[in-house]
């Protein structure tokens, strides 16, 4: 069994690392900053608030970022990655994984793979990497959208009330969202 670290500063917790110990694979952060390491198998990782940097290693993984400007390696297998309100950058790695962020401007990367993702509302920048993927930018926030969907056969899947995206994808559909559709773009 290999256990690793909990960091902690003299005089003050200025964050926590996690990094897996034994067969656990649940992990919680703190409402800091914190650097959290998986597994190689699933795992279900949940950051709070904060500036997190979070690696799951590989596995089939949940994870939520919570509020905070957070940094997301998925890694291997097929991910289903949240991230909460901030400047996120989140990166699905190999596997065909969900990438869904809220507000703020989030850069969100598939890698390789057939990857759907869902980011919330401002300046998003996706980009699908390998595979047949499916990009959505459905919220109405007069927010400059970036989406390059990479090799493959891709889809973007555009609102009919955004105005400002820039694209560079093979099949665009444009579509009347229902408030749901729209609803679920923003969170």
């Amino acid at each position: 069994m290999k256990g690793k670290l909990v960091t902690v500063a003299l005089f003050a917790v200025v964050g926590l690392t996690v990094a897996a110990v034994g067969l656990a694979k649940s992990f919680e952060g703190t409402p800091g900053d914190d650097v959290i390491i998986g597994t190689p198998g699933a795992d279900v990782i949940h950051s709070k608030a904060g500036n997190d940097t979070i690696d799951s290693e590989g596995g089939d993984d949940r994870i939520h970022a919570g509020d905070g400007n957070d940094r997301v390696i998925a890694g291997g297998g097929d991910d289903r990655v949240r991230a909460g309100e901030g400047q996120d950058s989140v990166h699905g790695g190999p596997g065909n994984d969900h990438l869904r962020s809220q507000q703020g401007t989030d850069s969100l990367n598939g890698g390789e793979g057939n990857d759907v993702m869902w980011p919330g509302s401002g300046a998003d920048q996706q980009d699908g990497g390998e595979g047949n993927d499916r990009l959505h930018a459905l919220a109405d926030d007069n927010q400059q959208d970036r989406l390059d969907c990479g090799p493959g056969r891709d889809v973007a899947i555009l609102s009919v009330r955004e105005q400002d995206v820039a694209l560079n994808c093979e099949v665009v559909r444009v579509i009347n969202p229902t408030p749901q559709q729209a609803a679920d773009d923003d969170k």
